[in-house]
């Protein structure tokens, strides 16, 4: 587990200074410790953010090269897959990953549409709620989920 340095000065020191470690715990996956709270600015989508060396980044993504001790390639992201906190930055409930891995994501869930009469979300995929994605067989009712989450978004904006 990553700790916190003591008497560290450079902008991994202000990272940590806007760090909450002892927050509630990972609600997906507790066996990774608590989540670690972002203290600091938030952008307008929910997710800390941290400046350095003039260019803002996420502060999942700094607290990121904090524990990897180098940057992440140009392109890469912190997805969290053991917290479903916005806040949180601790670098072990989060993974690295890039935009491509999205595109086969749809293509897994496409796969098991074709092959099952209801979605991974439980929706029934009947001949009304079916709709045919470019990576196959895609849910009417989830689509609609994730259209009215992302109007939301918009509107708080």
């Amino acid at each position: 587990m990553l700790s916190v340095p003591s008497g560290v000065a450079s902008w991994e020191g202000r990272w940590f200074e806007r760090v909450d470690v002892h927050g509630p715990e990972a609600d997906r996956h507790p066996e990774f410790g608590p989540c670690w709270l972002w203290t600091g600015r938030a952008g307008a989508d929910g997710y800390g953010r941290f400046d350095r060396a003039g260019e803002t980044t996420t502060a999942a993504r700094a607290g990121w090269e904090i524990a990897l001790g180098e940057q992440l390639p140009k392109g890469y992201g912190v997805r969290r897959y053991a917290c479903t906190r916005r806040l949180c930055v601790n670098p072990e409930h989060g993974r690295p990953w890039i935009a491509s891995e999205d595109i086969d994501n749809d293509r897994i869930l496409a796969r098991w549409n074709a092959t099952h009469d209801y979605c991974v979300a439980g929706h029934a995929l009947t001949h009304e709620n079916r709709i045919t994605i470019p990576a196959g067989v895609g849910c009417r009712a989830c689509r609609h989920e994730v259209e009215v989450e992302r109007a939301k978004r918009r509107r708080r904006r």
